[in-house]
């Protein structure tokens, strides 16, 4: 049951035969209403933003940061990585990053940040050390993960660009509407937040036909958590040797998420010693 515009409760069935723009006026996500009823499995994940690793001096923290994820009680069966995991896309510093979360012994999973590009505005070493690591997509368990490349060179605010939106709009009308989906990308998508992508609107737009359960981003070093229509939005601290968060805090870490009957709870992980 669900509560409608007119202060009524709503049976799903009523609601499925509502327009998209009736829906939307009622403050409803139009693919959550349509969602058929999808049995989906439960997991735990991590995800980590902002490493901004630069060289040797990295290598303890890192470890602290892996020694941390293995401690967990919940076995998180694979890790994102939701950009700017070097702090100049060198080939040395992806090679730090690939040296410690290996040892995670799970797939990690990354979209590249304005970081991951050189002052000379290349990321071949990132394509290089993250194949086929832009705009892709992959299923878990029932669930949809849809990773996106929100970067235009080493820009700290910016518009996604054309080809990643033509990824969108040749990839999203493929996936199954019914299955619980999330987004990651590296620049935030929630309303206000610092550096949103300044066509985050567009782009969560052509999610609106998808059942989207939660969106993560990072590069603004801080947690914020918004919503639009009710679908979560968020993005982390970041959990960099010698980088700072931006909104003055001082924990760094990263988000322990457990996804079951269609929702992410993401619980923050501090790991000290930074």
């Amino acid at each position: 049951m669900v509560a409608g515009r007119d202060r009524r409760v709503h049976t799903r069935r009523e609601l499925m035969g509502w327009s998209v723009s009736a829906l939307l006026a009622a403050g409803l996500w139009p693919g959550r209403v349509f969602a058929a009823d999808r049995e989906s499995g439960a997991f735990d994940f991590l995800i980590i933003n902002d490493l901004h690793v630069i060289n040797n001096e990295d290598g303890p923290w890192l470890e602290k940061i892996i020694a941390s994820m293995k401690a967990r009680e919940a076995k998180p069966e694979f890790c994102f990585i939701a950009g700017d995991l070097a702090e100049d896309g060198t080939a040395a510093q992806y090679g730090l990053v690939d040296q410690a979360f290996k040892q995670l012994g799970i797939p990690i999973y990354t979209v590249p940040g304005n970081h991951d590009y050189t002052k000379a505005q290349k990321r071949a070493d990132y394509e290089a050390a993250r194949p086929k690591s832009l705009n892709y997509t992959f299923e878990h368990k029932g669930w949809q993960i849809v990773a996106l490349d929100s970067t235009d060179g080493t820009k700290a605010k910016c518009a996604i660009l054309k080809p990643t939106l033509d990824y969108a709009d040749a990839t999203l009308p493929k996936l199954d509407k019914g299955k619980p989906t999330l987004l990651v990308t590296h620049f935030p998508q929630g309303p206000k937040v610092t550096n949103r992508s300044t066509n985050a609107d567009d782009l969560l737009e052509r999610f609106k036909p998808l059942n989207l359960c939660g969106v993560f981003g990072g590069h603004y070093h801080a947690y914020t958590a918004t919503e639009v229509r009710g679908i979560p939005i968020k993005t982390n601290r970041c959990c960099s040797f010698k980088r700072m968060n931006h909104d003055g805090s001082k924990e760094k870490g990263y988000f322990l998420c457990s996804a079951k009957e269609g929702k992410v709870s993401p619980t923050f992980v501090e790991v000290k010693g930074a």
